[in-house]
Protein backbone atom coordinates (compact mmCIF):
# COMPACT_ATOMS: atom_id res chain seq x y z
CA UNK A 1 0.00 0.00 0.00
CA UNK A 2 2.85 2.23 0.49
CA UNK A 3 2.92 5.73 1.97
CA UNK A 4 -0.83 6.64 0.55
CA UNK A 5 -3.65 6.75 3.03
CA UNK A 6 -6.08 3.93 2.41
CA UNK A 7 -9.95 4.21 2.46
CA UNK A 8 -12.49 2.58 5.21
CA UNK A 9 -13.42 0.45 2.64
CA UNK A 10 -9.88 -1.33 1.48
CA UNK A 11 -8.94 -0.94 5.84
CA UNK A 12 -11.85 -3.04 6.38
CA UNK A 13 -11.60 -5.13 3.54
CA UNK A 14 -7.74 -6.07 4.73
CA UNK A 15 -9.20 -6.64 8.38
CA UNK A 16 -11.83 -9.18 6.91
CA UNK A 17 -9.23 -10.75 4.89
CA UNK A 18 -7.01 -11.27 7.56
CA UNK A 19 -9.63 -12.32 9.94
CA UNK A 20 -10.67 -14.92 7.47
CA UNK A 21 -6.79 -16.11 6.97
CA UNK A 22 -5.92 -16.75 10.10
CA UNK A 23 -8.83 -18.95 11.07
CA UNK A 24 -8.26 -20.69 8.10
CA UNK A 25 -4.51 -21.17 8.84
CA UNK A 26 -5.03 -21.64 12.28
CA UNK A 27 -2.68 -18.77 13.33
CA UNK A 28 -3.27 -15.37 15.16
CA UNK A 29 -5.02 -12.05 13.60
CA UNK A 30 -1.69 -10.03 14.06
CA UNK A 31 1.05 -12.66 12.29
CA UNK A 32 -1.81 -12.67 9.45
CA UNK A 33 -1.63 -9.15 8.82
CA UNK A 34 2.08 -9.21 9.32
CA UNK A 35 2.49 -11.92 6.79
CA UNK A 36 0.19 -11.42 4.25
CA UNK A 37 -0.18 -7.67 4.44
CA UNK A 38 1.51 -6.40 1.74
CA UNK A 39 -0.32 -8.16 -0.63
CA UNK A 40 -3.60 -6.11 -2.31
CA UNK A 41 -7.00 -7.30 -1.25
CA UNK A 42 -9.01 -8.99 -3.83
CA UNK A 43 -11.74 -7.54 -5.40
CA UNK A 44 -13.94 -9.64 -3.29
CA UNK A 45 -12.52 -8.75 -0.10
CA UNK A 46 -13.58 -5.02 -1.29
CA UNK A 47 -16.94 -6.46 -1.90
CA UNK A 48 -18.16 -7.44 1.49
CA UNK A 49 -16.57 -4.68 2.95
CA UNK A 50 -19.00 -2.44 0.77
CA UNK A 51 -21.64 -5.09 2.12
CA UNK A 52 -20.50 -4.68 5.76
CA UNK A 53 -20.49 -0.60 6.15
CA UNK A 54 -23.75 0.00 3.68
CA UNK A 55 -25.37 -2.80 6.50
CA UNK A 56 -23.89 -0.54 9.49
CA UNK A 57 -25.46 2.87 7.76
CA UNK A 58 -28.87 1.17 7.19
CA UNK A 59 -29.06 0.14 10.49
CA UNK A 60 -27.78 2.54 13.14
CA UNK A 61 -29.83 1.55 15.97
CA UNK A 62 -27.95 -1.93 15.89
CA UNK A 63 -24.33 -1.41 16.32
CA UNK A 64 -22.60 -3.96 18.27
CA UNK A 65 -22.87 -3.95 22.20
CA UNK A 66 -19.62 -3.03 23.94
CA UNK A 67 -18.58 -6.00 26.14
CA UNK A 68 -18.60 -5.85 30.05
CA UNK A 69 -15.44 -4.88 31.35
CA UNK A 70 -13.77 -6.62 34.23
CA UNK A 71 -13.07 -4.86 37.49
Amino acid sequence: MGDQPISEEVRLALNLSAAFTATRENIGLDYARKKYGHEPVSDYWVAVARMVIEDLIMRPGRLPRTPPTIQ
